[in-house]
């Protein structure tokens, strides 16, 4: 098992981490099965995350930060997809929309694993701000009018995420704007590692998206 810094991930999933010190700047690993009675965890260096083909190197650093599992980092754009679950489109009164809604969250919302949550002094209304537990693709490579295979093709992997909401801002304090309600800082938590697609593959991956409420 993988020490709790790293939440749910399973060695061999891929992570984008700081090691001790910050020496080096952010890097890309896949994780280490960890030995027993081990504290921190470590990974294995990779030589690019972009390469068709993710391959090691020989060198092993220890986990000391997780950072958000992005290619680039802000991200260019942060596109969400609503009502996409029964369940939720249930729970908020709405019916199931005839095509997909789409709304963007501002990039720099997000956050990594284990980072606080900020709530703004004008959402601290309760009940106000919610949880929403998501599956988050990641885009690895620059893509336009693409076919449904070439789409596939551009996805780096998927992580989790938390699409933190602040419901009176999402109707009439936001103008019936998604994207205000979404966008505040620290209400986009990624991660903490990276499934890379191809070894998520048949579509779609296989698993649950859980989130865990504490107090």
């Amino acid at each position: 098992m993988l020490p709790a810094i790293l939440g749910g991930a399973r060695a061999g999933n891929l992570v984008r981490f700081l090691a001790p010190g910050g020496v080096g700047g952010p890097r890309w690993g896949r994780l280490l099965e960890a030995a027993e009675g081990t504290s921190v965890p470590k990974a294995k260096l990779i030589n690019s995350i972009l390469e068709d083909s993710i391959s090691t190197t020989d060198e092993i650093l220890e986990v000391s930060r997780v950072l958000p599992p992005l290619p680039v980092d802000p991200a260019p754009a942060i596109v969400i997809m609503g009502l996409n679950y029964r369940s939720h489109a249930a729970e908020v009164g709405k019916e199931l929309p005839r095509f997909p809604v789409f709304a963007f969250k501002n990039p720099a919302s997000v956050i990594g694993h284990n980072v606080p949550i900020s709530i703004p002094a004008v959402a601290r209304e309760k009940p106000e701000v919610d949880f929403e537990a998501e599956l988050a693709i990641i885009v690895g490579r620059q893509v336009r009018d693409a076919s449904q295979d070439e789409a596939m093709a551009a996805i780096l992997g998927f992580t989790g995420s938390n699409d933190v909401s602040a419901r009176r801002w999402q109707g009439k304090k936001g103008g019936g704007q998604w994207s205000r309600a979404k966008s505040f800082d620290t209400f986009c938590p990624l991660g903490p590692s990276l499934i890379p697609a191809r070894e998520a593959l048949p579509w779609p991956p296989a698993g649950l998206v859980l989130l865990f409420a504490a107090g």
